[in-house]
């Protein structure tokens, strides 16, 4: 766990950007599920495969986070990960912050 302090100023920014950023990524799943369905197969091998898409997609970042101060950097590194956002999107965020992120990352 990450437990380094940042600035008042990212934690508030981040709390303001997560909705939209998850929205985002959750219409693009919405639209993968939708090709999913269309696509060739069985109605049952539709089903199944979409049950354990969403099963996963339901523990990413992308969908869910720990809305604590204290995750900040972790849930930062998390959307990173699973391709929600970039480091561009973060060019609002302290330079400490966005340090820290890129350190990490290289590790």
């Amino acid at each position: 766990m990450i437990t380094e302090r940042y600035l008042e100023d990212d934690w508030r920014l981040f709390k303001r950007k997560i909705p939209g950023w998850q929205l985002s990524h959750m219409e693009k799943l919405c639209r993968s599920y939708e090709e999913l369905l269309h696509g060739a197969g069985t109605w049952d091998e539709k089903f199944w495969t979409l049950s354990e898409r969403i099963q996963r997609d339901q523990k990413s970042a992308g969908v869910s986070v720990d809305m604590r101060r204290s995750q900040l950097v972790a849930n930062i590194l998390g959307l990173i990960d699973d391709g929600v956002i970039s480091m561009e999107d973060l060019e609002d965020f302290s330079d400490t912050l966005k340090a820290t992120v890129r350190s990490l990352r290289s590790l």
